[in-house]
């Protein structure tokens, strides 16, 4: 099995998907200092660019679900891979648009959905090599977008009026290519022994070795054994271990092999098991692992495991096998074909007419998008708080700035402060979600109406005031922070582990719609009035309901049951 080290190589990665983020976020959240020239121009109102930016960043939140649906299916390596390649293609094709709605289809739309993917692969990889820090170094992750917008809101601010907005574009293309290197570094982790098992085959007694693999990346690439299975359990062969006479000798490699297969037992064979990240419970799961009390034996698909190791290894395996999410249905034997569907590398080459169903992708699409979890009291609220958090939370990073009448080279300080504000809350919200887990409504619910209520104060005072402008900064960074940091915890806390995915996908739909319409509406307000007012009225106002949503939800599901009973 392969056990999160909660170190060693996960450092590495921890630190290459902060750096990833910072590229991605940061790139994503200063849009805005880009729009003015590109309105100028291409000869638009500045109303109607802003569609640039409410386009991409609801793309970018819309497709975080879809590219989880091509992890499941390639992996992390090759989904980033994909994902820098094609955004950093279309950000430099966006250089030369020649209108408003080619911008909009090379920057928005293509670049939007592919750097969601980079950020899928950057952030759920994390939690393949943490466990028990989970927390932690998921926090430490995502603290990487806000030190993305302290040093592009620098950059663009300092580029934009030397070079022009199109080859800032193009210089952001190269940025991204920077993180080619990082996912190509998102590496499978190596399998080791956990237990024995007796071959249900062999009337003798013999133990072989039992090996499960959850959190490799490259899950479906199995063997043909495999493709024939229909369980989760694949056939593993050990890496050969190198006598001191191969590291001198070629043929003496070949020669310690074949002794090292005539020793073997012919009856002993080493398993594998292989479930796709979408078939685990926790693959959106940022909190901590919660284990038993360890115990010796487990039994997966008529196999009966005995564990070794110490107590710690064991319940990692316990908590590992415990979390394979294992979907019942009516029939037994058309549960067999899905699975056997499901993880087959080739389909078969006869198909009828609804095989397209049983795919393997409209599998997790279902997964991600059953519409019955919208039955729930408490995930209706939660997806009331996930829609109105976007529509208020984009109009800060956008017009911060320019509605302000203090010193430029004051105002283009609100933006790092935002940022520095949630680099820094985002690590505190890490360490608390990892120490006081119980507290991550109230946290997270007071954080967003504390950021709203100063969004919206400042909708009428303090545009001139340098200081009561970087307290804003300070006091809004707090929002997105918390919301982006603890928003899975309360997922599990009111609907169950095995709800999270269902959640994540569908609540990453309303806050794509949430932040489109946001935006598109606050633009709408500054075109029709003149003035930043409105807008910030209605920003603050959404994010401060969002966040009376998360606080009132205790109160709120207490009364909605003793209704219903």
């Amino acid at each position: 099995m392969v056990i999160p080290p909660d170190g060693g190589f996960g450092w590495v990665i921890m630190v290459l998907s902060f750096l990833a983020q910072l590229i991605i976020d940061g790139l994503i959240f200063t849009v805005g200092i880009l729009l003015p020239f590109m309105a100028k121009d291409l000869g638009v109102e500045r109303t109607a660019v802003l569609f640039v930016a409410s386009v991409q960043i609801g793309c970018y939140f819309t497709s975080g679900a879809f590219a989880a649906v091509l992890i499941n299916r390639f992996g992390f390596r090759k989904a980033g891979i994909a994902g820098v390649l094609c955004s950093s293609s279309a950000i430099m094709a966006s250089g030369w648009s020649v209108n408003l709605v080619m911008l909009i289809c090379f920057y928005s739309v293509l670049g939007g959905m592919s750097l969601s993917l980079i950020w899928a692969s950057s952030q759920l990889i994390v939690g393949y090599y943490f466990e028990r820090y989970r927390p932690m170094a998921h926090g430490f992750c995502c603290s990487g977008g806000g030190i993305g917008i302290v040093l592009f809101t620098l950059l663009n601010s300092w580029l934009v009026p030397i070079i022009g907005w199109r080859n800032m574009v193009r210089v952001q293309s190269g940025l991204v290519l920077l993180i080619l290197p990082m996912v190509m570094c998102f590496v499978e982790v190596a399998p080791t022994q956990v237990g024995l098992y007796h071959h249900p085959d062999i009337l003798e007694t013999s133990s072989d070795e039992y090996y499960g693999n959850f959190y490799v990346h490259d899950y479906l690439r199995l063997s043909t054994q495999t493709n024939k299975s229909r369980s989760f359990m694949s056939m593993y062969e050990l890496p050969r271990k190198k006598r001191r006479c191969a590291k001198f000798c070629s043929c003496c490699t070949d020669c310690c092999g074949k002794r090292h297969k005539k020793s073997m037992r012919e009856e002993e064979h080493n398993l594998l098991i292989r479930p796709a990240p979408m078939e685990r419970d926790d693959f959106f799961y940022t909190g901590p692992a919660e284990y038993e009390r360890p115990h010796s034996k487990e039994r997966l698909e008529g196999k009966e495991i005995i564990l070794m190791g110490s107590d710690k290894n064991t319940q990692q395996v316990n908590y590992g096998i415990k979390k394979i999410h294992v979907e019942e249905t009516k029939q037994s034997d058309h549960s067999s074909h899905h699975r056997m569907q499901r993880w087959e590398k080739v389909p078969p080459k006869k198909q009828n007419a609804k095989s397209w169903r049983n795919s393997r992708v409209m599998l997790t699409l279902v997964k991600l998008f059953d519409y019955h979890l919208m039955k729930n009291f408490e995930f209706r609220v939660l997806v009331a708080s996930a829609f109105l958090y976007p529509m208020g939370f984009n109009i800060p990073y956008v017009y911060s700035s320019a509605r302000t009448t203090i010193p430029r080279e004051y105002a283009q300080l609100i933006g790092p402060i935002i940022g520095a504000t949630n680099f820094l809350i985002r690590n505190i919200c890490g360490f608390l979600a990892f120490k006081r887990s119980t507290w991550t409504t109230f946290i997270c619910g007071g954080g967003l109406v504390f950021g709203g209520s100063f969004v919206f104060i400042s909708a009428f005072y303090g545009q001139d005031l340098i200081w009561f402008q970087f307290l804003y900064g300070i006091c809004y960074g707090v929002a997105p922070a918390v919301f982006a940091t603890l928003r899975g915890l309360i997922y599990v806390k009111y609907l169950g582990l095995s709800k999270l995915t269902n959640a994540f996908g569908i609540t990453s739909l309303a806050m794509g719609l949430g932040v489109f319409l946001g935006t598109s509406v606050a633009g709408e307000m500054v075109g029709n009035t003149g003035d930043y007012t409105a807008a910030f009225c209605f920003a603050g106002l959404c994010l401060m309901v969002s966040g009376v949503l998360k606080l009132m939800l205790p109160a709120l599901v207490k009364c909605h049951y003793r209704k219903a009973h």
